[in-house]
């Protein structure tokens, strides 16, 4: 079953996609452009790139729909590790196909491209 948003007076049902191993997001979120998406993180002067690039090839939502899938782990990350985070913005952004695609800052740590841990 799709997620349920209510809109006025009725509720609409919208389709769902795996985003991550953990939990869905409803693909009505999700933009449909191709692009490199990353999970972000704004301190009100800097963006940092925390997770990715979640790669979407050709017009789809795939891509999108995984990043939106870890802004929530990596929103508990950074607040574990960071005392002033609370007043920090989460979400995701995408980038063009082309040119450098830096690493999301927290890959080798969490979410999908995490490596295991020594002896795990």
């Amino acid at each position: 079953m799709g997620s349920r948003t209510v809109v006025g007076s009725y509720t609409h049902e919208l389709p769902e996609a795996d985003a991550s191993w953990r939990g869905k997001v409803a693909l009505g979120e999700a933009d449909a452009k191709p692009g490199r998406y990353y999970v972000t993180v704004w301190d009100g002067r800097r963006v940092g790139y925390l997770l990715g690039p979640f790669v979407q090839h050709g017009w789809g939502k795939e891509g999108h729909a995984r990043a939106l899938g870890f802004v929530a782990d990596a929103r508990r990350y950074v607040q574990a590790h960071h005392t002033d985070s609370h007043w920090w913005s989460f979400g995701t952004v995408r980038v063009p196909l082309f040119g450098p695609a830096p690493a999301g800052k927290l890959n080798d740590l969490i979410g999908p491209f995490a490596r295991p841990a020594p002896g795990a």
